[in-house]
């Protein structure tokens, strides 16, 4: 395989394991950061913390995010686990609701919802 080929390669390898990582953050809920809306992206020690320790140039997104608090996201980037402001990226963020029958429920000409069966 000549050098262009394997880089090729790398590289798409590299693409599938972020994408299989971020999908890994989506599974559990956290989501991903998808953009940045600057570069380079502040990052900071601990969430939350007004002065920023440094800053990483934004590419290979998406990074899943590991933790969410105060505002900030617990993000893995260039190897090594660090704080970035939400307000600084966009997240792909993943909700999910339950909807649950209400035990006895019936149905009542205007319910909205048509009570217990559905949300």
């Amino acid at each position: 395989m000549n050098s262009i080929t394997r880089n090729k390669a790398s590289i798409l390898l590299a693409g599938a394991l972020a994408m299989a990582a971020a999908g890994a953050a989506m599974a559990q809920g956290l989501g991903a950061v998808v953009a940045a809306k600057q570069n380079p992206l502040p990052v900071y020690a601990n969430a939350g913390d007004a002065k920023a320790t440094g800053s990483v140039s934004a590419v290979n997104l998406p990074w899943p995010i590991k933790e969410s608090r105060n505002e900030f996201f617990k993000v893995a980037v260039e190897g090594r686990d660090v704080w970035i402001d939400s307000m600084d990226v966009r997240a792909d963020r993943q909700s999910a609701h339950r909807c649950a029958k209400v035990p006895g429920a019936k149905d009542v000409a205007g319910t909205p919802g048509a009570a217990g069966k559905n949300c």
